[in-house]
């Protein structure tokens, strides 16, 4: 009984000090990194990112500034040591707000056309934040110097309608147009940063007779990407060899995963790089053998699947959606030796994302 007593009050003060100014050391210090998934949730009228302890389930809100429910906006520095994501001011502006996870402290990014950003990613260098902004009505690439608070609209012919995909070496940024009425790839050499005439002429497109259904995601090792790609009215699961970005022609390199007449999206490399996990026909959650090409059906969730990732530990797959029982996103975890799903939150904004170790 005693035993019980001491363990809820220790548990009480443990979140007492999580939940002030104390928390980053606390949490930070104590707790292995690879554990902690970021998003964010709607709680009591307040829209926060929290960070949990995946392995206790225990979670906090790391800052007062109010996040803005816009997909895709939270994004870890390589080292794990900041957090950026879209934020409502004290004053009431729309920032990027950058959170130091060592002591706490906040930061803006001195950016006005990033007001609009709805997706941010670091680069692997971590001198960079790419974003895509509204900018005269047009959706935009930006790419911004941290270090002088130095912007650079990258693409300002032509509209990029999906998040950026920074390469592993921070040389090249990779998004999703519409500009001809399908989805295609392109990619920019982001050398052009440093060139006088800026980024005007370094587009490239790639993959010209390929619909791209979503941006492609990197292998562990930074050599392979997979995507989807839609022909005949179908998705199928692609994976190419980045090197042949270089060539002049590329399709020789692609090897589709998947031929099914299943709708599938969004791929994920597991951490070890020898799966891929996937969403088919929207809501079943499905791991696919690269060695054996074999799949696996983990799960049927009831929802409309909108994220997924892997824990680090190759156990778990995160992943998020919105069922009829409503009214919120709910942020959900599956073991996949069992199929069994546990949810984390039921007011999700943003999709989750974890901390680099």
């Amino acid at each position: 009984m005693m035993t019980g007593l001491v363990r809820r009050i220790m548990l009480a003060s443990w979140l007492i000090l999580l939940s002030g100014v104390g928390w980053a050391a606390a949490w930070g210090s104590r707790l292995p990194i690879p554990s902690q998934l970021a998003y964010s949730e709607f709680r009591q009228a307040n829209q926060r990112v929290r960070l949990m302890d995946f392995e206790r389930r225990l979670a906090v809100a790391l800052t007062g500034w109010e996040v803005l429910e816009l997909n895709r906006s939270l994004t870890f520095s390589p080292d794990g040591q900041r957090l950026a994501f879209m934020a409502r001011s004290p004053e009431g502006e729309s920032e990027i707000a950058l959170l130091n996870l060592s002591d706490g402290t906040q930061e803006r990014v001195n950016a006005p056309l990033l007001r609009t950003s709805a997706a941010l990613r670091w680069s692997p260098d971590g001198a960079w934040l790419a974003a895509r902004a509204q900018i005269n009505g047009s959706p935009k690439l930006v790419l911004t110097d941290l270090a002088s608070e130095t912007l650079f609209v990258a693409n300002p012919t032509g509209a990029s309608d999906s998040p950026p995909l920074w390469s592993p070496d921070s040389r090249s940024v990779y998004y999703l147009s519409f500009r001809d009425g399908s989805p295609r790839l392109y990619r920019l050499d982001a050398a052009c940063r440093q060139l006088p005439r800026g980024c005007r002429s370094n587009e490239r497109l790639l993959l010209p007779t390929v619909v791209v259904y979503d941006l492609p995601v990197w292998s562990p090792d930074g050599n392979r990407l997979a995507f989807i790609r839609f022909t005949n009215r179908q998705t199928d699961i692609v994976v190419l060899k980045a090197a042949c970005f270089d060539e002049p022609i590329c399709f020789s390199e692609m090897t589709a995963l998947t031929t099914t007449p299943e709708f599938e999206t969004l791929p994920v490399w597991s951490p070890d790089g020898e799966q891929i996990a996937f969403v088919s026909d929207r809501e079943h959650i499905a791991v696919l053998d690269l060695a054996s090409g074999q799949q696996r059906r983990i799960i049927t969730t009831g929802m409309t699947v909108r994220s997924l990732s892997w824990s680090p530990d190759n156990r778990w797959l995160i992943y998020s959606g919105e069922t009829p029982r409503g009214p919120g996103i709910e942020l959900l975890a599956v073991l996949l030796s069992s199929g069994i799903p546990e949810r984390l939150s039921d007011r999700l904004l943003n999709d989750p994302v974890w901390r680099p170790e």
